[in-house]
């Protein structure tokens, strides 16, 4: 094998062979060079990439070789602002990233300009498959470079077919015009070669023509209309004949008797009559409408019936025991039906007044706005009564809403004295979270009902170093009291001996030492 030479990866013949299963063409996008690691390196179908990589350019042009048609040639331009490396390995790549082709290169020296000599080098790579088709070029206009020959040969391509401006139109028999190509030319119709002798002839039925010496206009013969023509009378219709005068055409008499018929068969004379519940009607002499009469007003009393002017319904009801019972889904119920219902389940008895609270109530919802004793804290509110005066009764109270509480207050009733037991607070489990929020992780806050705010975590001091800061978990929102830091350590030393200055937003642990990582456990507290 030639010392020098290039070959397809273990990533790109399966990429190939995809490609050429799928129809879908592989496109190579970039050309890498390196310099092997300064020795120049045997290829190696297995590389994922270059030995040492130091530059990848876009491809310029993929192109079949001329001679054998198995070969792409593919070819990078690089511009005298790049270099400063020797070029002993090339790899070419895919638009995905992957190394498709691999090989080594003659040890090449790609100098800069600031290094006294600048040039643009190309670089091209041989890559041989079954099928050319199977590969295509991805490219990125703003970094390709066109090579001097390159463009030579775009150029020699997209003029071959041009005409010459020698060349010449020329204006042939019956034309004038024509001339070189310098400029644009026009060819028209030269009428000094009209045959004068030639002739227009009038056929049947027309008039003019002549020679073409002349304009000629030719015209309708009016005196040509052919007499022996005729017009025939259909089906239900008399007169017709040859043209050779006017005709008229006309119902024949049967056909007349059948419409005179026809008509008298409508009776506009006859009317249409609205029933009851219905509007409208009228003589069939003009167009009729039938409409519904106006609904009549339901109520639980509306019976089934019609009136000239509309209709009604009636009503299927429920009874106070249906009511009571709940079981039909097909009757209505009035306000007082509802009411009742309610009642039934204890949930009817309601008060928008000064209701006192002192005896036993049936069971149902009340108010009071006039600060009844008897009420927590004296506070006139709402409140649920249930049981009356049993053993199991309770009540349930909230506070009016100009109140300044806003809880709700609990008590069983029949247990003293005087029938109830005293009020105590209900608090919600979510109320409960408000009060003590925080975040109870190794690095963390607590808040208080009282408002004391708690964070504790930790900071590490590097080695060399007096002193590291830390942003707290959450900032004081007023202000920040004092804090204390303790080293995470067994032992106990002069250098541990620790300062903190503690801010809204952050702190700050000092030490006289400076050995080794030391880290410190910190609590502080604010509000």
């Amino acid at each position: 094998m030639a010392e020098f030479h290039t070959l397809i990866t273990q990533t790109g013949q399966t990429k190939l062979a995809a490609a050429l299963a799928n129809n879908e063409p592989l496109e190579l996008s970039a050309v890498a060079m390196g310099d092997g690691g300064g020795s120049l390196p045997t290829p190696s179908a297995a590389r994922t990439a270059l030995v040492k990589e130091v530059h990848r350019v876009g491809i310029n042009v993929i192109g079949v070789d001329s001679d054998n048609p198995h070969w792409l040639v593919i070819e990078a331009v690089l511009p005298p602002e790049v270099g400063g490396w020797m070029i002993r390995e090339v790899g070419v790549y895919d638009s995905a990233g992957d190394l498709i082709v691999y090989g080594n290169y003659p040890e090449t020296y790609k100098p800069l300009l600031s290094e006294g000599s600048g040039r643009t080098q190309t670089v091209r790579i041989i890559m041989q498959v079954s099928d050319t088709e199977a590969v295509t070029l991805t490219v990125d206009p703003s970094v390709v470079l066109a090579t001097h020959e390159y463009v030579a040969q775009q150029i020699a391509a997209q003029t071959q077919h041009l005409t010459p401006k020698s060349r010449k139109i020329e204006a042939g028999d019956g034309l004038s015009g024509g001339g070189d190509l310098t400029a644009d030319r026009t060819l028209r119709v030269d009428n000094t070669v009209v045959r004068t002798e030639r002739a227009v002839h009038t056929g049947s039925g027309l008039t003019g023509g002549g020679n073409l010496s002349a304009n000629r206009t030719l015209s309708v013969d009016n005196t040509v209309v052919r007499t022996n023509r005729s017009i025939s009378a259909g089906t239900g219709l008399t007169g017709g004949g040859s043209l050779a005068s006017n005709r008229t055409l006309s119902l024949d008499t049967a056909t007349l008797s059948k419409l005179e018929k026809a008509e008298g068969a409508v009776q506009p004379t006859r009317q249409v009559t609205a029933g009851a519940g219905l509007t409208g009607g009228g003589e069939l002499s003009g167009d009729i409408t039938i409409e519904m009469g106006t609904p009549q007003p339901l109520s639980a009393t509306s019976e089934n019936e019609t009136t000239a002017e509309g209709h009604s319904h009636e009503l299927h009801m429920a009874t106070l025991a249906q009511a009571r019972a709940g079981e039909d889904n097909e009757r209505l119920m009035t306000p007082v039906r509802v009411h009742q219902a309610f009642n039934h389940y204890g949930l009817g008895k309601t008060s928008t007044g000064t209701t006192s609270m002192a005896d036993p109530l049936a069971s149902g919802f009340y108010r009071n706005i006039a600060n009844p004793p008897q009420a927590p804290n004296r506070n006139s509110g709402s409140w649920v009564e249930h049981g009356g005066s049993t053993t199991d009764g309770f009540r349930i109270f909230a506070p009016g809403g100009y109140q300044n509480d806003d809880n709700l207050y609990f008590k069983r009733k029949g247990l003293n004295a005087y029938g109830d037991t005293e009020w105590r607070k209900i608090i919600h489990d979510g109320h409960l979270n408000d009060l003590f929020a925080g975040d109870t992780h190794p690095t963390g806050w607590q808040r208080l009902p009282s408002g004391l705010i708690m964070q504790w975590g930790f900071v590490t001091i590097q080695p060399g170093s007096h002193f590291a800061s830390v942003v707290l978990p959450i900032e004081f929102p007023n202000q920040q009291f004092r804090g204390v830091a303790t080293r995470v350590s067994a032992g106990v030393n002069a250098e541990d001996v620790v300062g903190i200055e503690v801010s809204k937003a952050g702190l700050t642990i000092s030490t006289l030492g400076v050995a080794g990582v030391r880290t410190f456990n910190y609590w502080v507290y604010g509000n």
